[in-house]
């Protein structure tokens, strides 16, 4: 892993780093995030969704609010996102949740409350059922459960045939961006991460919230996780007229974030 301090001269005692990383995934894919380490208590990660970075505005909010409480905390891109290697065509659940994977055995031996937005809170949840000892919470922002198949999935059979055929298929953008391609095999591979068939059960405190007006990910999609999984210690708040970004709900994120902590503060003692 290299290191690139980006302000030592603010360490808090010399106790407190904060720096650029990259790391390498188990196939070799540099991964590239920013810590800020106060090397003790939980640690706060964050995760970004589909075609966003580490530099999206949730992401930006969060990490500042960690700062300034004096909190462990990392942000990173996924493979073929903002600074990291890969090619964005490419992507696959399966690489996304590897690059996760790999950054949470950065910090191992500390309890994780894992921050997932949109695809971040569907890799969150497969990565809750690998390493339950290890995560201590979630805090789910209109996670995309199951949404490369539950969208690309839902072509034409003709679309489907024609994707199948050359490879890579241009889809639009739904916010107005430029279009972007993806190669056939995402389906398959997303099969076999259907978050509704996880192999093992999810032990962690659980808060998600969701628009009401998502016509993105509907809210429906969480009401049915919650009613799947089923634990005591997970709450869904569906907020009334946003839709899927929910960037003007930073103040309820922080709050689950809170909440979540001193649970996790409390596996540190």
């Amino acid at each position: 892993m290299r290191r690139q301090h980006l302000v030592p001269n603010l360490m808090v005692a010399q106790t407190v780093e904060d720096y650029a990383f990259e790391i390498s995934s188990t196939d070799g894919v540099r991964i590239g995030g920013e810590y800020y380490d106060t090397h003790r208590g939980p640690v706060g990660i964050f995760i970004h969704g589909f075609r966003s970075d580490l530099a999206g505005h949730k992401s930006t909010a969060l990490a500042r609010d960690a700062r300034r409480r004096n909190r462990s905390w990392l942000r990173f891109d996924l493979r073929g996102h903002g600074r990291s290697e890969g090619e964005f065509e490419s992507f696959r659940i399966s690489d996304a949740l590897d690059d996760l994977l790999t950054v949470l055995d950065m910090v191992a031996a500390r309890p994780v409350i894992l921050v997932g937005s949109s695809l971040g809170g569907w890799l969150a949840a497969l990565a809750a059922t690998m390493r339950p000892k290890q995560i201590a919470g979630m805090v789910l922002i209109a996670p995309a459960f199951n949404f490369v198949q539950t969208i690309y999935g839902t072509l034409s059979n003709a679309e489907l045939r024609a994707w199948r055929t050359r490879g890579l298929r241009e889809f639009e953008d739904r916010y107005g961006g430029a279009p972007f391609a993806l190669h056939y095999d995402v389906l398959a591979d997303a099969m076999a991460f259907d978050v509704f068939k996880l192999p093992g059960a999810i032990q962690c405190a659980v808060r998600i919230v969701h628009g009401a007006d998502d016509d993105v990910v509907p809210y429906r999609v969480s009401e049915r996780f919650v009613e799947q999984v089923g634990r005591q210690d997970m709450r869904l708040e569906v907020v009334p007229g946003a839709g899927h970004r929910l960037n003007n709900q930073i103040p309820r994120m922080q709050h689950y974030v809170d909440e979540l902590w001193d649970k996790a503060v409390a596996r540190c003692r």
